[in-house]
């Protein structure tokens, strides 16, 4: 497997090896109950240890956040009907675990969209890549008043705490906010059903939560923020990166998945709650795959099955996090700055 390097997706790819190696990797029922006795625990667990005063408020937040982040990746899987060998314990958990993490089930099936146009240019905004909405040219071709706007709104420190909040807590809250993206129109109905339904449930957890900490439910929600916040950071990471896959022509989920999804250099210590996203190459091709499953799928795979995948390191992931636009002629995204540098030189 290559370090952030670039190559074409070599002959084992996409044919028999491939695909004999990736069948092996299926729910396992047993795995699946024990992700959830681990998220459920450490949520009711770290909550009740932080009010009664046994742990301090900066052990609890992270903690926590950490735990919600992992019933989110659990939502996640149950959405691509992975999590569980039974379709309906799939369907049934992502209905009630959506009330947890206060997302209607409505996100899986945008989800599974991405997964089919990640990198797609043809998809036009939002559809080739969730964070990054504009190519250089099409930033160019922007009035002055919208290059501003664009600018302001999508600098990393604005976007990566502001759009979060405003995704959870207003847009998923008001259903006709929804129905303003083009994947939902057709779905008015259930849409709005499903934003309600997501709101009257997590209204309810939110009392529980606050039944057991009163006036400490401000550390909550706190929490829940974060969440958000690393969600949409890990996702970012997944996809906007050097060398990448983007493009307008003969686009596969193949290449889109092992050149344009990234491999994440984090601690071993955080895999129990990021529950194997990590090696997103695996899923974006493979999402019948459980995340429990994919670092296990990952290290076990015949030499050379990754190649032309792009590790990043910590660092060239903390680099990534500025980047907020891609540019068609060099194939690389670039930051704001890097596109005033490059103007600046001809």
């Amino acid at each position: 497997m290559s370090r952030s390097t670039k190559s074409t997706s070599p002959p084992s790819q996409d044919n028999a090896v491939l695909r004999a190696h990736l069948a092996k990797y299926r729910a396992d029922n047993t795995q699946a109950f024990k992700q959830l006795a681990i998220a459920f625990s450490q949520w009711l667990g770290t909550m009740l240890l932080y009010t009664y005063g046994y742990i301090p408020l900066l052990v609890f937040i992270a903690s926590e956040s950490l735990s919600l982040l992992h019933l989110f990746m659990i939502f996640h899987d149950l959405g691509h009907g992975s999590f569980f060998s039974n379709s309906k314990w799939n369907h049934w958990g992502e209905f009630l675990i959506q009330f947890f993490i206060i997302t209607p089930v409505d996100w899986s099936k945008k989800h599974k969209l991405h997964h089919s146009t990640s990198g797609d240019l043809t998809k036009g905004p939002t559809g080739w890549n969730d964070t990054i909405y504009f190519t250089v040219e099409e930033y160019n071709a922007l009035s002055p008043l919208l290059k501003k706007l664009y600018r302001a709104l999508r600098e990393p420190l604005v976007f990566f705490t502001c759009a979060p909040a405003l995704n959870w807590f207003v847009k998923y809250r008001i259903p006709f906010l929804e129905l303003l993206d083009p994947a939902q129109k057709t779905n008015g109905v259930t849409v709005v059903t499903n934003s309600l339904v997501n709101t009257a449930g997590g209204s309810i957890v939110f009392w529980f939560v606050y039944k057991i900490m009163g006036e400490k439910f401000w550390a909550y929600m706190l929490t829940v923020y974060i969440c958000t916040v690393l969600g949409i950071g890990l996702f970012h990471l997944q996809h906007a990166f050097n060398p990448s896959y983007t493009t307008r022509t003969d686009w596969n989920l193949l290449d889109s998945a092992i050149k344009g999804s990234s491999v994440l250099t984090i601690p071993s210590w955080l895999k129990t709650w990021t529950m194997g996203i990590e090696y997103h190459h695996i899923h974006h091709y493979s999402s019948i795959i459980p995340g429990y499953l994919l670092k296990k799928c990952h290290e076990e795979a015949p030499a050379g099955l990754w190649e032309g995948t792009t590790v990043l390191t910590p660092s060239e992931m903390f680099e990534a996090l500025f980047y907020t636009l891609y540019d068609e002629k060099t194939g690389r995204y670039l930051s704001f700055n890097q596109l005033e540098a490059a103007s600046l030189k001809k």
